[in-house]
């Protein structure tokens, strides 16, 4: 169909729900890829890798290494990585 638009979305902390021709989207966040800052996105992958590599007690690891994983995701969506 001449309409039809494709559109790649990061989520997280949430889920789509494709239907009838419909997406509904209930996340944390969701960002189209085009609108990911390439910038803002690496600058997040390096702090979590940064606090990765600190090994402290102060470090939260699963909520730095999930951190990672968002940022990795970013990137990879917005075709930098």
């Amino acid at each position: 169909d001449a309409g039809e638009k494709t559109r790649h979305v990061f989520l997280s902390g949430g889920f789509a729900k494709v239907a009838d021709n419909t997406v509904t989207i209930l996340a944390e966040s969701a960002e189209e890829a085009e609108n990911i800052d390439f910038s803002r996105a690496e600058a997040a992958r390096k702090r979590a890798e940064q606090r990765l590599a600190q090994k402290t007690d102060s470090i939260d690891e699963t909520r730095a290494r999930a951190a990672l994983v968002r940022a990795v995701h970013r990137l990879t969506l917005r075709g930098h990585f």
